[in-house]
């Protein structure tokens, strides 16, 4: 990438994960950061608005090729999931898997891609860096992870019925005054209740 596509990918990425909720992602004039959310996201449908709110989308049979992509990481993780060991995926396998054929698509474009899909499925979907979970992902891990995806790994956690309703009630009982839950928590299923009980040790 030239060092201004690479800027403006640095910015679209830290919108994604700070303004999902606005508009454009707050995103304004005609800078190559707005070129690119056009045409990766809002073109694709991938960040949509419902009754005055802004959120990012799956993508469906109306786009079957970002369907697909989307389904080949599931197929990935979901094999990653079912096994004994750590199940974790580094970025960089994914990265080489995608630049083959059927996709043949670029580490560029494709780490946008990667991150929307992360966004979309935070509740199931955790993050490390360098084998250390991470709870929170702001600003200055996602421009690592943009700078170097080989510093990261994600696994996928399956939740039954059972286990959710498990915790919820954990849920209910930990998030009292001393333990907050935080707005920028990436996980709010089964890690919603490890990431505020880390949080609040490490204070």
């Amino acid at each position: 990438l030239s060092s201004a596509a690479a800027r403006a990918r640095r910015e679209l990425a830290e919108a994604m994960v700070t303004k999902e909720e606005e508009e454009h992602l707050g995103l304004t004039g005609f800078g190559p950061e707005v070129a690119l959310y056009r045409t990766m996201l809002r073109l694709n449908e991938l960040h949509q608005n419902r009754n005055g709110e802004w959120f990012f989308a799956k993508p469906d049979e109306r786009n079957p090729n970002l369907k697909f992509l989307w389904d080949f990481m599931d197929g990935i993780l979901q094999n990653t999931a079912e096994k004994i060991d750590s199940g974790l995926v580094n970025i960089s396998t994914i990265i080489d898997k995608i630049k083959m054929p059927p996709f043949g698509l670029r580490e560029g474009p494709f780490l946008i891609f990667l991150l929307h899909y992360l966004l979309v499925n935070s509740n199931e979907i955790a993050l490390f860096q360098e084998g250390e979970y991470k709870p929170y992902f702001g600003e200055a891990e996602v421009a690592l992870l943009i700078k170097r995806p080989d510093l990261f790994s994600i696994k996928k956690f399956n939740i039954n019925p059972f286990q959710r309703d498990i915790i919820k009630t954990y849920f209910e009982v930990l998030n009292s005054k001393e333990i907050q839950m935080d707005d920028s928590l990436r996980n709010t299923s089964l890690l919603k209740i490890v990431s505020p009980l880390l949080k609040f040790i490490d204070s």
